[in-house]
């Protein structure tokens, strides 16, 4: 198998799927599931992340070895909910944290910005050990301003009707 863990774009049928939900699987590097897993894992396997937000599987193997929700240190913030949604695991940034932000500075779209507001500019960089996905939580962040600032408008419009 040569899987390189982008499903979105992969047009094959690989077989990665979890062995609870049927759900494809997205690879994670054994760094990350190591650092974040309870369980002991074996380093010579790969895992991938289960990609079906209502399974209580977090990480499983080509072998069907499964590591559930109880078993890892955080929250996998697409299984969550709302008042456990991660956003960025480095900086220990929620969902609930962006939209506020964005509601005291009146709509935002910048992710630095709304960083220097929290007060959490530094803490970058271990994506790889503290986000269970292995990767950057940039695309993560960029939805979670889509989805604050949408809720600001709408606020905004709702207020603007009453007046």
């Amino acid at each position: 198998m040569n899987c390189n863990g982008e499903c979105a774009t992969c047009k094959s049928t690989c077989g990665t799927t979890c062995p609870k939900c049927g759900a494809p699987g997205k690879l994670v590097p054994s760094i990350t599931v190591t650092s974040l897993s309870k369980a002991k894992i074996d380093l010579d396997e790969n895992h991938y992340l289960c990609l079906r937000p209502n399974c209580d599987v977090i990480y499983f193997t080509e072998n069907g070895k499964m590591i559930e929700k109880q078993d890892v240190n955080v929250p996998v913030w697409f299984k969550s909910k709302y008042e456990e949604y991660i956003v960025c695991y480095c900086r220990d940034i929620y969902l609930k944290d962006i939209v506020s932000a964005v509601f005291s500075l009146k709509g935002c779209e910048n992710k630095k910005e709304i960083l220097h507001f929290l007060g959490k500019e530094d803490g970058a960089g271990k994506c790889i050990i503290k986000n269970p996905t292995g990767a950057p939580c940039d695309e993560l962040f960029a939805n979670a301003i889509s989805y604050a600032n949408n809720a600001y408008k709408k606020m905004k419009e709702q207020l603007e009707k009453q007046n």
